[in-house]
């Protein structure tokens, strides 16, 4: 999941649950697989609260829009 932060992962939108900020963010690792990542900050730490894979058409999008 560190992945998708260093391949400069997108940030699709955040909400707040139970007074925490809980950002969505769409990214691929270098194994050119494109996941999901709902995280929020701790502190100065990230903490990935869940991440599974992007579904086909939103690793189409997310590839296109790179010019992939």
């Amino acid at each position: 999941m560190e992945q998708v932060f260093a391949n400069g992962g997108t940030d699709l939108n955040y909400e707040l649950v139970r007074r925490e900020e809980r950002w969505i963010t769409v990214g691929h690792t270098s194994s050119v697989r494109v996941l999901i990542v709902i995280w929020t900050m701790r502190g100065e730490l990230v903490r990935v609260v869940t991440a599974f894979n992007a579904g086909k058409a939103m690793g189409a999008e997310y590839f296109a829009e790179r010019g992939w």
